[in-house]
């Protein structure tokens, strides 16, 4: 008799813990959020669900470079677009209602377009284009303080680690340290 009631309590608890979240995870909380840089353009698009958020991200980051290159006696025009597609896995716990701490990594595809083109010397006129692709993995840890409850300000650190294929023999590896200022309206 008393193993029947010990079953019947722990399975009617497990029953409302489980149902409890269970609920959390079926009334997603949707938002959009933009990082803070003045070079590189992000997006976010968070999908909190319980103490979870999987967040896909989009980047774009455009740079001209132009200088003199002895080795073709004129000057070099480079053009470089960065366009990333990726998504982040983030577990949070909130220290009181108004904070939020999340950890987790983003990864991703990468798109590296480079155009370059000379001006003066023998070269002139010329140019040439090349598109590289890779990926990032980026271990990351965030926070975002809530100013009303839809609103947030935030910052986020994370180790980065990306490889983008410059030809079918060479790529281009490396890790990097990277912060961000991020704010989020969520609905």
């Amino acid at each position: 008799m008393k193993i029947s009631k010990t079953m019947l309590l722990c399975g009617t608890y497990l029953l409302i813990s489980s149902q409890s979240y269970a609920d959390d995870f079926t009334k997603p909380q949707f938002g959009i959020g933009v990082a803070i840089d003045s070079d590189i353009q992000k997006i976010y698009a968070p999908i909190t669900m319980g103490s979870f958020i999987l967040e896909p991200t989009f980047t774009v980051e455009d740079s001209e470079n132009e200088g003199l290159d002895q080795s073709v006696s004129g000057t070099v025009m480079t053009e470089t677009t960065l366009r990333e597609f990726g998504v982040g896995a983030f577990h949070f716990n909130n220290p009181n209602d108004k904070t939020r701490i999340y950890y987790g990594a983003r990864m991703g595809r990468m798109n590296l377009e480079t155009e370059t083109g000379f001006s003066g010397g023998p070269h002139s006129g010329d140019s040439f284009s090349r598109d590289s692709h890779g990926y990032f993995f980026a271990p990351t840890i965030g926070f975002e303080y809530f100013v009303m409850p839809n609103v947030s300000f935030g910052g986020e650190v994370q180790g980065r680690y990306s490889s983008i294929e410059l030809d079918r023999t060479d790529n281009n590896d490396k890790f990097e340290t990277d912060g961000k200022f991020v704010v989020r309206f969520h609905f």
